[in-house]
């Protein structure tokens, strides 16, 4: 086994060993290989066209999860990537992880768009990229340390502000597209909330909002609840683990680590982000 591979199984074992303690995790994957059983000699339906679009450390790997249970038993065509969903012709669910399609090229797609506070996203992402293992944070482009390289050499108080200029130069626009979209086939869901007290009234939107059956919709419940922090994790939100990619989960996080610096680059040059989505 390569040494990607190795740390490819690490990171999913890290992100969902939790599980292994839940019974209700047992029980939901026997559920899972007795409906495909089922559903295997049947016609596959029409496409579903309904999309995910997520972001950089926006709950990528809790819907992947979703979803790919979802599919699993359904047999559903699931796929995940950075494609404009728009130009793809057969799919039954589609997760975008950065969600750089535009919005307002949805016709007849319903999708769910999951948004969280900027200032966590740039305080998560710093944090995992000192230890990630993904390729493009590793990869010494002209012969230049790598991402993560470049921020295991500075203090955090710099790292953080090479994160928020990164996030300023690939990120912040695309937020704009989607939070001025006004698409009624476009729900705009806050990660906050679906960690939060509101966690059941989101769910429940998400799922109305995909028009599935009451089958699917029952088990797309299930699969939110299974494949929450505290069980992949075996944690309580807040509960920090240095290198995992589930790091805490709290929202918030950020007021321990911005510094007056940190606090006026945002000001100057992201605040209409939280004025956009209700952060302020």
């Amino acid at each position: 086994m390569t040494m990607a591979a190795r740390s490819r199984l690490g990171n999913a074992f890290s992100k969902n060993k939790g599980l292994l303690r839940t019974p209700s995790a047992w029980a939901f994957a026997g559920g899972a290989v007795a409906g495909r059983a089922a559903r295997m000699l049947r016609a596959r339906p029409e496409p579903g066209r309904r999309i995910l679009a997520t972001h950089h450390k926006v709950m990528t790997t809790y819907f992947s999860a979703v979803l790919r249970a979802l599919a699993f038993k359904y047999r559903l065509k699931l796929e995940i990537g950075d494609a404009d969903p728009t130009a793809l012709p057969d799919y039954d669910f589609y997760l975008s992880h950065n969600s750089r399609f535009d919005p307002q090229g949805l016709t007849d797609q319903r999708c769910v768009a999951l948004v969280r506070d900027p200032r966590d996203v740039i305080v998560s992402g710093y944090f995992y990229h000192l230890w990630t293992t993904e390729a493009w944070a590793n990869t010494r482009w002209d012969g230049n340390p790598s991402w993560t390289e470049q921020l295991n050499a500075v203090p955090k108080e710099t790292g953080l502000m090479m994160e928020m200029r990164k996030f300023h130069n690939e990120h912040a626009d695309i937020l704009r597209r989607w939070g001025t979209s006004g698409k009624d086939n476009v729900l705009l869901v806050r990660y906050e909330d679906l960690m939060g007290p509101e966690k059941v009234q989101s769910e429940r939107a998400i799922v109305q909002h995909f028009q599935l059956d009451a089958d699917m919709a029952a088990d797309m419940h299930r699969a939110m609840r299974l494949f929450s922090f505290e069980n992949r994790t075996g944690r309580k939100v807040g509960n920090i683990a240095s290198n995992a990619h589930l790091r805490g989960g709290a929202p918030g996080g950020w007021k321990e680590h911005f510094t007056k610096a940190h606090h006026q680059f945002f000001e100057e040059n992201l605040a209409d982000l939280l004025a956009l989505y209700d952060y302020e």
